[in-house]
């Protein structure tokens, strides 16, 4: 289990685990929360981009134009993946 100690990455995990998931959740909140975690953020083809980091299993997501929210249906995926590896408010 990893404890998050800062406070806005704090709040950024509580809302991914809102039900229903957030409309307004901004793509920035999300790459800070998985730096906090340790992940890199890699570019690759078109808006898909990939958080890595050694020993867990990456990440993939399509990084939201033009708006600055993430989708819904993103956010459940990102809820389900930190389950995975057991990141939970």
């Amino acid at each position: 289990m990893v404890k998050i100690t800062n406070s806005k990455q704090r709040r950024t995990l509580e809302r991914i685990f809102e039900t229903p998931a957030p409309k307004d959740l901004l793509w920035q909140d999300v790459v800070s929360l998985f730096e906090h975690l340790g992940y890199k953020l890699y570019e690759m083809s078109g808006s898909r981009v990939c958080f890595k980091k050694k020993e867990t299993p990456s990440y993939h997501v399509h990084k939201p134009h033009p708006s600055k929210h993430i989708h819904p249906k993103a956010v459940t995926e990102l809820k389900n993946h930190l389950k995975q590896i057991g990141v939970t408010p």
